[in-house]
């Protein structure tokens, strides 16, 4: 064993020397008035020193105390070695001069930071209705950028800023905040109308069209307008409840999330709402959800939680989201494709609407607080200490589970369309009866899989006549979910959900 303990110490000992060997030694320069340069993006180990050529005393230091210079005199440096981590760095005797270190994070070039509006102001939410266009909600009131965020401009607000933004085009938007208040722009966050909301520390705002509106907040508050936010009718304060992320995919349907692991429903317009999934503990808390249509939809929180679910929320499963952090954010981009975000530089993405998910390497170690994505290639994420990032989507995510109006070919070479397949009823439980009609006689092979791409039935493998077929799926003995069917007769299927 001793041995072995030694050969393993010289390797170490060698990879060490090795890693130091190729760290690299970054110059700042210390001006009267910056850092040059004002950012850097490093690997562990390598090392920054700091040379005052300002002429006067400075006192480099990093905003959340990771490390100082002490005062430093003129033509004097401090030399270090860098941990992984993302550092905001200012001068205690001058705190107008900034700049930026990243160690270890990604430099993945799907990644770009925009301008930051404010040095380590906190940003909230971020919302973009398209690349030149989006705000940022802050404690200060609300930025915006009409330049794809190369620049920035600030309305404040009086009262104690805003949490949540919800914008239905370009000009027209609301917001939300910690004093209840709800803001409208119809001019693009030029100017802010106050609205007022019956409610306390509004946490999340969403509208369905420029009339009906919902938000939610401590309290229990989660009043609804019908007027586009000129009056708001209250529901009845529930204390000791607090609700966090709320989402309608109509007039109608709508649901809720907060604490105690609690996620309501809603079908008459927030009216009512009655409890679908809940935990007996208050520090269990869904901080955000969304539902991409009336049946599927991810819900996130604290300590890495995820639930999912693919029948409206009649059943509400978890999903492996593969940490611990607390989550913040989640955004859907399709019915499979799904975004969330949270604490200590965390996003990660999923294929499966929700099931798995994976991790990305981020440019920042700072919490990411909240993201949006204008199309499924384009997200915006904002983070705790005041930075905002544009993402690129360079991965090919798998092809969708539903081509309309495929065409397929039998064996004797003749190509013909399969008319869209559809399947009644949907939801089901436990059998449905899945349609497709045949323009010509053709070998046909309907299968049906599960969540994971496992084979779990296979409804028809044959010769079929043309004309209108139906085959019927039984799900008696198997767990509530999603379940795809592919159709094939050809070299490309056709697939639904």
């Amino acid at each position: 064993m001793r041995l072995h303990l030694r050969i393993l110490s010289l390797i170490a000992a060698i990879i060490l020397a090795h890693s130091l060997a190729h760290a690299t030694l970054y110059e700042v320069t210390m001006t009267a008035n910056s850092y040059s340069p004002d950012y850097l993006n490093l690997q562990v180990g390598d090392s920054v020193r700091w040379n005052n050529q300002s002429g006067d005393d400075r006192f480099m230091t990093t905003m959340s105390g990771e490390f100082t210079s002490g005062r430093m005199a003129p033509n004097t440096s401090y030399t270090r070695r860098m941990t992984t981590g993302s550092f905001n760095i200012t001068d205690i005797l001058n705190q107008s001069i900034h700049q930026m270190i990243d160690v270890g994070t990604s430099t993945d070039l799907t990644w770009t930071e925009l301008a930051i509006p404010m040095f380590n102001l906190p940003q909230q939410d971020v919302f973009f209705t398209d690349s030149l266009h989006g705000w940022l909600a802050n404690y200060m009131g609300v930025h915006r950028t009409t330049n794809g965020g190369q620049s920035w401009s600030l309305t404040e607000f009086s009262d104690e800023g805003s949490l949540s933004l919800y914008f239905l085009n370009n000009s027209l938007g609301y917001s939300t905040g910690r004093d209840g208040f709800t803001y409208r722009t119809t001019d693009g966050g030029v100017t802010w109308n106050y609205l007022y909301t019956p409610g306390e520390g509004l946490t999340d705002i969403v509208f369905t069209d420029s009339l009906h509106g919902w938000a939610c907040g401590e309290d229990g508050m989660h009043p609804r307008t019908s007027n586009g936010g000129t009056t708001w009718q209250a529901a009845p304060q529930v204390h000791g409840i607090f609700e966090t992320g709320i989402d309608f995919i109509d007039n109608q349907t709508g649901w809720m999330c907060g604490n105690r692991g609690r996620i309501w429903h809603s079908t008459d317009g927030g009216a009512t709402w009655n409890v679908q999934t809940e935990q007996n503990d208050f520090n269990i808390i869904f901080n955000s959800m969304d539902m991409w249509d009336a049946q599927t939809g991810v819900a996130v929180g604290t300590d890495g939680m995820v639930y999912r679910t693919s029948n409206g929320g009649a059943n509400w499963v978890t999903g492996a989201s593969g940490t611990a952090r607390d989550i913040f954010k989640v955004v859907m981009t399709s019915a499979m494709n799904a975004w969330m975000c949270g604490d200590s530089g965390l996003v990660a993405r999923s294929f499966d609407g929700g099931a798995t998910w994976t991790q990305l390497a981020t440019p920042c170690f700072f919490r990411f607080n909240s993201v949006h994505f204008t199309d499924p290639a384009n997200g915006y994420f904002c983070t705790a200490n005041g930075r905002v990032f544009h993402y690129a989507d360079s991965v090919e995510a798998p092809p969708p589970w539903h081509y309309p109006a495929e065409v397929a070919r039998p064996a004797d070479g003749n190509w013909f369309p399969i008319q869209d397949p559809n399947n009644y009823p949907n939801p089901f439980n436990p059998t449905t009866n899945i349609e497709f009609d045949l323009s010509t006689a053709s070998t046909v092979k309907l299968e049906v899989f599960d969540m994971l791409g496992r084979s779990v039935a296979v409804l028809a493998n044959g010769a079929f006549p043309s004309g209108r077929h139906t085959a019927t799926f039984d799900a008696n003995n198997m767990s509530s979910g999603m379940y795809f069917y592919q159709l094939t007769s050809g070299p490309k299927p056709s697939r639904a959900k």
